[in-house]
């Protein structure tokens, strides 16, 4: 499979800023199903915004830009911060839960 054809499979999914979604993380602790709203789009070779360093998330001070389209999460937490995330595209899921503003 050629970069481009991977590159094309990983656009297929497309979302809105608002969409709630859905991913499968897999970190230290396991396994774990997480839940968000799309805060931001970035088209391809676009970097994430530098604002969102203000909401808590340095881990996008040092960051490569990605060769297709893709999503910064925000993930709401009770009792505390909310917090972004840049999942793979092709782990995203539409979850049947209403928008929420973002």
């Amino acid at each position: 499979m050629t970069t481009h054809q991977r590159t094309t499979m990983k656009q297929t999914k497309t979302f809105e800023v608002g969409e709630q979604v859905k991913w499968w993380s897999h970190g230290g602790k396991g396994a774990k199903v997480k839940e968000g709203v799309i805060h931001q789009v970035l088209q391809a070779n676009e970097a994430p915004s530098k604002d969102l360093r203000k909401i808590g998330s340095p881990q996008f001070d040092y960051v490569r830009v990605r060769d297709h389209r893709s999503y910064i999460i925000k993930v709401l937490r009770p009792n505390k911060r909310s917090y972004l995330y840049w999942p793979v595209i092709s782990k995203l899921q539409p979850t049947s839960i209403p928008s929420v503003a973002v």
